[in-house]
């Protein structure tokens, strides 16, 4: 089957479309689509409600479009998870984009991890506005002890696509890797997701 190299973001948007209202001509809609929400991620990104207001789309389809990206993110968050173990960075930053990348709102995880760094329990510790999400590093650390994990990574997303880290980010990485480091449990990495790419604190020589 051929894939979506080189297609226009309507044209995706179109063939999904298809898949909601069958036996209708369908590209002016998506590229209406397209027009109001900037891009295809942007689009699929959408809420119910906002997809629902534009012309054609209705209250049915909004539904179905949005049922056609979540069962995305599943099929990606589980072919990511099906890694043994998440020693090897690119394994852990693919789990951690499937987790995140779709979230239209900056969301803060928390994945504790045995020593062979298996994953042991995962859990969301925050989820703020379209740029800030506030946590406490005392919760992350409780979090780990009540799961006897040996290991914790920090990851949140950038809504607005940029994976570089904000001054307020830097600053909870340093307080929670303090407050760790007092039970003996590692901070071992605070990922930054964003559109594209995700920002390692520990390869970029932050911890």
């Amino acid at each position: 089957m051929r894939g979506f190299d080189g297609a226009h973001d309507y044209e995706v948007v179109e063939l999904l479309l298809a898949f909601c209202i069958p036996r209708r001509d369908l590209k002016e809609l998506a590229k209406e689509l397209v027009t109001r929400f900037g891009s295809y991620r942007e689009v699929m990104d959408a809420a119910p409600e906002e997809l629902a207001a534009v012309r054609g789309i209705g209250p049915k389809t909004a539904r179905d479009l949005s049922l056609l990206r979540l069962a995305g993110e599943h099929y990606l968050r589980q072919r990511a998870s099906a890694a043994d173990s998440f020693a090897d960075p690119s394994a852990l930053h693919a789990y951690v984009r499937a987790c995140l990348a779709p979230r239209s709102a900056e969301e803060m995880w928390a994945f504790y991890m045995d020593a062979g760094a298996h994953m042991i329990y995962e859990e969301q510790i925050g989820r703020g506005s379209f740029n800030r999400v506030e946590v406490c590093a005392r919760e992350i650390v409780n979090g780990a002890l009540k799961n006897r994990a040996t290991y914790v990574v920090l990851a949140h997303n950038h809504p607005s696509g940029m994976a570089e880290p904000s001054d307020l980010d830097r600053i909870l990485t340093r307080s929670v890797s303090l407050v760790a480091s007092t039970v003996d449990l590692q901070l071992h990495d605070h990922l930054v997701v964003g559109a594209d790419e995700v920002f390692s604190f520990r390869s970029h020589g932050l911890l």
